[in-house]
């Protein structure tokens, strides 16, 4: 049996009243029971240091992106034309249902004016026959009917008075007559004047004559062989052969100045009938000019049409009659095949971040996430300066309306929605360092 120290008693059964219980007072026995092993130390320590590092090491090999949250709105490259209303009155005709394909340019609504549509219409198809009198000799017109055109009424009145004057002018029978006339009187002096030529010419050869037969009979006289009286005949032979000359001459002369005057007249007759004719069809080109321009006033501000090729919606319920005000929106009109994108705003607190190429996903409102799922894009351009609201940014859509959960979302202009931008991974180690960072830097 070992032995036992006098610092330590052991208590009988009776004391105790209890078997095995043992009460230590030695303090040497507490010293040993309340030491530490060094290898439990040394263990705990390297269990502490590794958790650390092992706490070190998933810090450092997890990483998780930086979201910047943005407001965005689902538009199209070729976004949605506005078409409003040009002038304030009752829509008298809507031409297009909602939802139809329309042309450029075509006819979507008319609305109220002085000008009735009907007149304006009747307008339209007459002015290019009236241009078509101007550029061509028509021989008739179409009836010129009254037309109900409000400030154009005059011009419409004084056209149609101009353009029947202008088609008497130019089927006038009588000034056909009288250019024939004149001609025909032209051609015949001309003849006469030949044949006095002509005749002018035999009576000069013939005076010619006479003089060789004059100096004959004087020869004749001088000499004593001709008798004064026969040669007193002969002289008044010779002279009235000189007369006859100087008769054709001045009469050669006269039908020539007639010739001359008759060429003025007929002259001066197509001048005046040509100034007249280009001054009535000046007068009528004004004032078809007048109503053309009246017309296409009359279009920019009581015609509303499509800008563009594409798809009609209408921007509210629209109804015959309903009175609309001046630039009051009235419709939009889609494109065709549109390659859709998203114009968004970020924050200026952490925009520094947002790079092209990075992936963004858009939540639209008007299709919860959750059941529709996100539009995957892509950040295609960052503004260089920040606006009002912060950086603007363009978001292409690779994928179009094809969400993450293989969903076709139907395009409805103007879809506003949030866009997380994914910026760079960063690990939580790093995320940490940078935290402490700036706290001491505070």
């Amino acid at each position: 049996m070992p032995e036992v120290g006098p610092d330590i008693r052991i208590p009988s059964p009776a004391e105790n009243g209890s078997i095995g219980h043992v009460e230590l007072r030695s303090d040497g026995v507490q010293e040993v029971l309340g030491r530490i092993p060094p290898w439990t130390i040394r263990y705990g320590i390297t269990v502490i240091f590794g958790l650390i590092l092992l706490l070190l090491l998933l810090a450092w090999l997890i990483r998780y992106p930086d979201v910047i949250v943005a407001k965005g709105v689902l538009t199209s490259l070729d976004p949605p034309r506005e078409v409003p209303a040009r002038a304030e009155g009752r829509l008298m005709a809507l031409k297009v249902t909602d939802g139809a394909e329309v042309a450029q340019g075509e006819v979507l609504a008319v609305i109220e004016s002085a000008a009735q549509p009907a007149a304006i219409d009747s307008l339209r198809r007459m002015l290019p026959i009236l241009h078509d009198l101007l550029s061509s000799e028509r021989d008739s017109l179409p009836t010129l009917n009254d037309l109900e055109l409000g400030t154009g009424q005059r011009s419409w009145a004084d056209a149609r008075a101009l353009a029947s004057e202008l088609l008497r002018w130019r089927t006038d029978p009588y000034r056909e007559q009288r250019y024939a006339s004149l001609r025909q009187k032209i051609a015949l002096f001309k003849r006469l004047i030949l044949t006095a030529e002509q005749q002018l010419v035999w009576a000069r050869r013939k005076q010619t004559n006479a003089i060789a037969e004059a100096r004959v009979d004087t020869t004749l006289l001088n000499k004593g062989v001709m008798a004064a009286s026969e040669y007193r005949t002969r002289q008044n032979a010779f002279i009235d052969q000189q007369l006859n000359v100087g008769s054709l001459e001045a009469s050669l002369h006269q039908q020539r100045i007639t010739l001359v005057e008759l060429e003025s007249q007929l002259a001066d007759q197509l001048f005046t009938d040509e100034s007249k004719q280009r001054e009535l069809e000046q007068r009528l080109r004004g004032e078809l000019n007048g109503l053309q321009a009246f017309l296409d006033s009359w279009h920019l501000s009581n015609e509303v049409t499509a800008p563009r090729a594409g798809r009609l919606h209408y921007a509210q319920r629209l109804n015959t009659d309903q009175p609309v005000k001046n630039a009051e929106l009235l419709f939009r009109v889609l494109p065709t095949n549109p390659t859709y994108l998203v114009e968004a705003t970020a924050p200026v607190l952490g925009a520094a971040k947002v790079r092209e190429g990075q992936a963004a996903y858009v939540r639209l409102y008007g299709y919860p996430a959750d059941e529709f799922g996100r539009l995957i894009g892509t950040v295609e351009h960052v503004a260089l300066i920040p606006g009002e609201e912060g950086y603007r940014l363009r978001i292409a859509l690779p994928k179009g309306l094809k969400t993450s959960f293989h969903r076709t979302l139907a395009f409805k202009p103007e879809m506003n929605g949030q866009v997380d931008v994914v910026t760079r991974d960063r690990s939580v180690l790093g995320r940490i360092v940078d935290r402490l960072r700036g706290a001491m830097d505070r």
